[in-house]
């Protein structure tokens, strides 16, 4: 089975195969599990993969828009019990 990963070509040389590394190191170990593999197939696990990175990216979201109110309401409690 052959592999192919995209990246982004606007990256340094560098940093482009830092990327490529992290990518292969994590997808290589998920299609050669054989259980995981014949259970849902490699656009399962490409799925779901991709589902973990979405879901990542909606919380770092969130942090950075709530973020601030979130530590100035914690800081407020943290004010008022003393």
């Amino acid at each position: 089975m052959e592999l192919s990963i995209s990246f982004r070509t606007d990256l340094p040389a560098p940093h482009r195969r830092v990327v490529v590394l992290v990518s292969m190191s994590i997808a290589t170990p998920l299609s050669t599990f054989p259980a995981c593999q014949n259970a849902i197939g490699d656009g399962g696990l490409y799925s779901i993969w991709t589902g973990l990175i979405l879901l990542s990216e909606l919380c770092t979201l969130l942090v950075l828009f709530k973020g601030r109110q979130w530590r100035e309401r914690a800081e407020a409690r943290e004010a008022a019990r003393g």
